[in-house]
Order: C-alpha cells, then structure tokens, then sequence
C-alpha cells in the first residue's frame, strides 16, 4: 500500500514512479521510450522525473512518496542486485519483482536508461575500481543481506535466479531462493564471493561458508500452508539489518493471490546441551484471528520423538533434531497425513503467532541420545 503526499513539485513525477509507469506527453520512440520529439533526457532529468519521488532528489531515499518500506538510498551504495552499470541498467529496465519499483523498458529508451544509471552512481560514494579477484563481501560489525543468482546447493539442481544470502556476525549465512521463499541452506564461515560486482555484473554469487545445513536435499517444498494442506505462497516484501542479524518478510498468498498474513523470520546460532546448531525466528502476523497456518520443518523419515516438543528426523542430509517452542498462537508439532513434519500455528485474537524453531544437525544417531533428556 502507497501512500503519497504530494507537493506541487513532484505531482508529475509521482504519476510515473513508483507503480504503473506511464511516458510523458510527447509518446515514446519506437525503439521502447524516450521522448521521441524532444530528445533524449538527460540522466539527471530522468532521475528527476521518475526516481526522485521515491529515492529523493539527494539520493538519500527521502522521497515525497510514503512507501511501506523506506526507498534505498544511493547515497550509501550497493545495490540488490549488482552494482556494477549492467547489472544497473537490468534493473532499472525490468524492476523488482514484488517491490513498488517497476521497470522503465517501455518507457525510456536505453539511452536514457543508462544515463540514468551513471546518475545514480554519481549519487554515491565514489567509485573504486574492482579487481575482479578480491570481489570477497565479508559480514563485519553488522549483518549483511545480499541478492542475486546463486548455484545450486546439490551438483544437478537448477540455477536459483532469485537468490537471498543473510549473513550475520556469529559466523552463519542463511541462504534462501527468493522467487517463493524457502530457506534452502546454512552455511558456517566465509560469507560471499561477489562475482557480479566484475564485468557485466551477471555471474552468479559463490556463496562461501561450508554447508551445515541442506533443507530437504535441496529442494524444499513451500514453508507455509493453510491448515497442514494448502499451500502459501511467500512472496519476498523486505529484508532488514538490525545490528549483527539480519531478517526477512514475506506476504503469505492463497492461491487466489489474496494475502492471507506476513512472516518474518529472523535466523541465528543455538545450542542444546553442548550440540551447536541454529535457531530459525518466525513472526506470523497480518491475519484474522483463528487462521490455522502451518510450517514445513522436514519429511518425517526416521522420526523419533525426544521429548514433547523435541524430535529426530532422518533428513536428506543426515539425521537432525528439532525442538519448537513458542508464544501466543503456537500450538506444536504437527504431522499431517502426507508425511511432513512441521509446527502448528493458530493465529491469536491480534491476528499474530510466533514460534522458536532450533535445529540441531548431528554426526550420528547415537548424539540424539544426549538430547533425550530434559532440562538443556
């Protein structure tokens, strides 16, 4: 939802920003945009025109038009999806999917698409020159989130053209397919060679820590669904750094498309006992009251329970245990009928539930034995 509140100033720029894009008076020239009549525009008059309204005159992402979520601020540099020119211009014409940012393809031509790019790089820091061999993104201080192709985490799976990388400062990347958002894996370690910060911008990311963690070998199927049965697709709305982690939203659709909640999951290191593993937060909220939502954790070959909320599944990369918690609206482990193990949520009278999920990735069976007991 946009909510705009306009000054005089901008009212012809927010027509065009920022949703369905329009081309001014004038027509666009044959070849996909431009002001046929007058000319090029300038990238400066582009960004006016159709950028400034979100991203600010400044660049710094204070623009006139309220957005859910804040613009990105040029000023600071880096960008989802490269930052390299080409991996600019690619954005710039197509937009990003599920984000109020459209693509300009049909209304400006590529001459004013890639004026407007050097605009924008012009608008922040300076410009160092790559060297295509050091191209190695390292988590410091803060979190770092980072978008774009990723291999595949099996040798004969497909390519993930939306891929998502949290990085947080206790060492542990969380790595998601972004088109309908699952967690794919986690890794320990080194955080992400950027390949597409060299050349054209459009080689994959090389994920750099060792795989502690493959989610259903690989190819998982949706996290969430209605009630054990529906599917819901989790379509990316924001990522978010607060200190050393980092977060990611998602609109749960129906298969009507209608938006049924938001979840917001937030991943991280956990231990029981002296066993290490990691800790997946989730924030179900959005919804009516009484709305069953379930979340998939595993297939539930080998399963053995430890405790009551405590379990060891034999998964496609090794046994594992899970041990779910949580606050108002949870209500367990579940298994429905098709063989899948995961937590039960019923949202609460403020249309929100929560859960703690810690999962645990063993060397053998026989550490499960140590987890039986409770009181870690």
């Amino acid at each position: 939802m946009l909510r705009s509140v306009l000054t005089p100033v901008a009212v012809l720029a927010a027509l065009t920003a920022c949703g369905d894009v329009e081309a001014p008076a004038g027509g666009a020239d044959a070849e996909g945009g431009g002001l046929a009549a007058a000319g090029p525009l300038s990238g400066e008059q582009v960004y006016l025109l159709y950028c400034a309204t979100c991203h600010g005159e400044a660049g710094d992402g204070q623009g006139v038009t309220e957005l859910d979520r804040p613009a990105r601020s040029f000023r600071d540099g880096g960008f989802s999806f490269g930052n390299t020119p080409e991996a600019l211009f690619r954005t710039v014409s197509s937009g990003i999917g599920g984000t109020p940012m459209p693509g300009f393809a049909t209304v400006l031509s590529e001459e004013e698409r890639r004026a407007v790019v050097g605009h924008v790089i012009a608008l922040g820091p300076e410009q160092v020159e790559v060297d295509e061999n050091a191209t190695e993104l390292a988590v410091g201080a803060r979190a770092e989130v980072v978008r774009g192709g990723l291999p595949p985490v099996v040798d004969g799976l497909d390519v993930v053209p939306r891929g998502l990388l949290l990085g947080n400062t206790d060492g542990l990347t969380f790595q998601y397919d972004a088109a309908d958002l699952r967690l794919l894996a986690v890794r320990q370690g080194p955080f992400v060679q950027r390949r597409d910060w060299g050349g054209r911008g459009g080689d994959l990311l090389e994920p750099l820590g060792l795989l502690v963690w493959i989610n259903e070998g690989g190819t998982p199927g949706p996290f969430a669904m209605l009630d054990g049965r529906t599917p819901l697709t989790a379509r990316l709305a924001w990522t978010e750094i607060d200190g050393g982690q980092a977060e990611v939203g998602a609109r749960l659709l129906d298969p009507a498309g209608t938006t049924r909640a938001t979840l917001t999951e937030r991943g991280g290191a956990a231990v029981l006992g002296d066993l290490a593993g990691f800790r997946r937060s989730i924030d179900v909220e959005g919804g009516i009251a009484g709305l069953p939502v379930f979340l998939r954790l595993s297939t539930t070959a080998g399963l053995e329970r430890l405790g009551p909320e405590r379990v060891r599944v034999d998964g496609a990369a090794g046994p594992m245990v899970f041990e779910v918690s949580g606050g108002s609206g949870f209500e367990g482990l579940a298994e429905p009928s098709d063989g899948v193990l995961g937590v039960a949520l019923r949202l609460d009278a403020e249309g929100r539930a929560t859960c703690d999920i810690v999962c645990i990735p063993l060397a053998s069976r026989e550490q499960a034995e140590t987890l039986r007991m409770e009181g870690f």
